[in-house]
C-alpha cells in the first residue's frame, strides 16, 4: 500500500476498540450508577477487548482490499460482532461467574453495535472523500476492447470507494461502447508509450 492508505487499518481498529470501551463504560454507567468496576468486571472488561481483538484477527477485519464495497464492509463487521458475542456467552457460562448482570451484558452489545456501525460507515465515507478528492488512486489501464473490457469499464467507474481509476483502453480495434471524456483510447501499439 502506498501513502496514507497503510495506516486506514489501524485507524479502524483504534476507532473499535475505543468505541467497544466506551459502550462498556457508558452501559456499566447506565446499569450501575457509576464508573468505578468492582473487580470481577474489570476480568470482563478484559475479556471482552481481548476476544473483540481476537475475532477481528481471525476474520480478518482489517484488511481493507479496495474491491471491498461498504455493504461487505458492514456484513464482516456484523459477523465479527456476532462471534463475539458468542464467544464471550461461552466464556462467562464456562467460568460460571453469575455475578456478572445480563442486562449489562444486552446493554453493551446494542450500544456497541449502533456505536460500531455508525463509526465504520462515517470511516468508509472519510475514506471516499478522500478518494473523491483524487488521492490514494490506483491507476489502471485496459487492453482489448470485448465484452469484459465493457465489463471492467463498468466495474470500475461502479463506485470511487474501490480507489480505482480506469485511465485508458488500448485496443487494435476501436472501443464499440462510450468512454467517459478523461478516459483515453488508442491502438495497443501506443500503450507502451502511455505507460
Amino acid at each position: 500500500m502506498k501513502g496514507y492508505s497503510r495506516y486506514f487499518w489501524f485507524l479502524h481498529f483504534i476507532g473499535d476498540v475505543f468505541l467497544i470501551n466506551v459502550a462498556f463504560l457508558l452501559s456499566y454507567y447506565i446499569k450501575f450508577g457509576n464508573f468505578f468496576f468492582k473487580n470481577e468486571y474489570i476480568l470482563l472488561f478484559v475479556i471482552f477487548n481481548s476476544i473483540w481483538i481476537l475475532v477481528s484477527l481471525m476474520l480478518r477485519l482489517y484488511s481493507l482490499n479496495r474491491i471491498r464495497r461498504l455493504d461487505r464492509i458492514l456484513y464482516n463487521l456484523f459477523k465479527a460482532f456476532l462471534f463475539n458475542a458468542i464467544i464471550i456467552s461461552g466464556v462467562l457460562f464456562s467460568l460460571k461467574r453469575p455475578e456478572f448482570s445480563r442486562a449489562h451484558l444486552y446493554l453493551t452489545y446494542i450500544i456497541l453495535f449502533v456505536l460500531l456501525m455508525f463509526w465504520r460507515y462515517i470511516a468508509i465515507k472519510m475514506i471516499y472523500i478522500y478518494r473523491k478528492s483524487g488521492y490514494n488512486y490506483k491507476r489502471v489501464v485496459v487492453l482489448g476492447a470485448g465484452d469484459v473490457a465493457k465489463q471492467l469499464y463498468n466495474y470500475f467507474n461502479s463506485d470511487d470507494i474501490l480507489g480505482i481509476r480506469l485511465k485508458a483502453f488500448f485496443s487494435e480495434n476501436t472501443v464499440p461502447f462510450p468512454l467517459k471524456e478523461e478516459v483515453f483510447s488508442g491502438n495497443i501499439d501506443e500503450f507502451q508509450n502511455y505507460a
